[in-house]
C-alpha cells in the first residue's frame, strides 16, 4: 500500500505498475477501528476480494501500531457479494441503519472483526 502527502493518514492506495488497482481508508474513531475498501471494477468478481482484504487488515494493524481491538466497516445490505467475503473472514453482524440517499431508503449492514 502507498501513503503519501495526496492520499493522507487514513487513506492508501494499492499501486501496481503506477496504476492505482484499489484503495483503503482507515479511521480510528473513539478506540475503534473503521475500515473500507474498494477495488477497481474489472478486478471484482475474480476471486481476489477475500486476499484482498485480509491483507488490507494486516497491513491496517501494523500501521495503527499493531492494534489489537475491534474492526468495524459498513457495508449495502444489498451488496450480498462483499458480505460473503467479510463473513468468510470471520466479520459477523453488529447492527444496521437506514440512510436516505436520492429518496429512497438505503439499508447498511455494520459489521465486525474481533482482533486478537
Amino acid at each position: 500500500m502507498k501513503n503519501n502527502c495526496s492520499w493522507g493518514v487514513e487513506q492508501f492506495a494499492l499501486v501496481e505498475s503506477d496504476n492505482i488497482i484499489a484503495y483503503v481508508s482507515c479511521q480510528i474513531i473513539q478506540e475503534d477501528m473503521w475500515v473500507g475498501w474498494s477495488l477497481r471494477p474489472d478486478l471484482c468478481g475474480l476471486g481476489i476480494g477475500k486476499d484482498f482484504v485480509r491483507k488490507c487488515i494486516s497491513r491496517l494493524i501494523v500501521l495503527k501500531k499493531h492494534y489489537t481491538k475491534d474492526i468495524f466497516l459498513k457495508v449495502c445490505s444489498c451488496n450480498t457479494r462483499a458480505i460473503k467475503v467479510y463473513k468468510k473472514l470471520g466479520f459477523v453482524h453488529y447492527d444496521k441503519f437506514i440512510r436516505i440517499e436520492n429518496n429512497k431508503h438505503t439499508e447498511y449492514s455494520i459489521m465486525k472483526l474481533s482482533v486478537k
